[in-house]
């Protein structure tokens, strides 16, 4: 069956969004390949694809929903479900992304191998954020995270609370633990790793604030590359 998530891409018109899809290599708006720029290039020399090997597949993005399993007979229920959510919303009233306190370029994850520009939402975004967890992902058979943990169960140990969120919602980072970022690298492997940090801050620094003014449904080709199926504007 195929898959879907639900996600924020910057416009394709804006540098933030042509900057990290080129660190990336692909472009989930043309659904195609893209070549590092040279102003990151100029500075970093160039991007190993092992660098970006767990996150090429799915293009600049910030995830609002997880990974999600469904029948593609559920298609226009799952865009019907996205429009009456927005249109709950005040089109007045912007989403919005303010940089991390703890610094906009960050490495993330237990391994600190993930590159990422890392945000936090308005309690606004937040708001839309678990609605479609909670309303979007019954729609599916199930999200990667409930497949994971039926694969091994004791993955999650003495958690009862973190197995239940899955279980429940299909989600291990969402709802009270999400954490807005856009990736850039995952997973770097390489030996400048304070260096990148630099060079990456000095490229990406000015991006601090962010606002929302769509989002877009997602579903996985074949090639195993995402791309965008429908785009929803506020």
């Amino acid at each position: 069956m195929p898959w879907f998530a639900v996600y924020y891409v910057p416009p394709a018109n804006q540098e933030l969004y042509r900057l990290g899809s080129s660190v990336l290599g692909y472009d989930s708006r043309a659904r195609q390949r893209v070549p590092l720029c040279p102003k990151l290039a100029g500075r970093i020399g160039g991007i190993d694809d092992e660098w970006v090997a767990w996150a090429r597949g799915f293009g600049l993005h910030m995830t609002i929903s997880d990974l999600i399993e469904f029948d593609a007979g559920n298609i226009s229920a799952i865009e019907r479900e996205i429009e009456e959510i927005l249109g709950c919303f005040d089109p007045e009233v912007p989403f919005r992304l303010t940089a991390h306190p703890k610094g906009l370029v960050r490495s993330v994850g237990a391994s600190q191998r993930t590159l990422v520009l890392s945000y936090e939402a308005d309690p606004i975004l937040h708001t839309l954020h678990t609605l479609i967890v909670a309303r979007l992902h019954p729609l599916g058979s199930a999200s990667v995270w409930q497949q994971r943990y039926l694969q091994d169960p004791s993955q999650y140990g003495d958690r009862p609370h973190v197995i239940r969120k899955i279980r429940k919602f299909g989600t291990l980072g969402g709802l009270d633990t999400w954490r807005p970022h856009l990736t850039l690298l995952n997973p770097y492997t390489g030996q400048n790793h304070e260096q990148l940090l630099t060079e990456f801050s000095a490229v990406f620094g000015k991006f601090t604030e962010i606002t929302i003014n769509s989002v877009c449904l997602l579903l996985q080709n074949d090639e195993g590359y995402w791309h965008i199926w429908r785009e929803f504007t506020r």
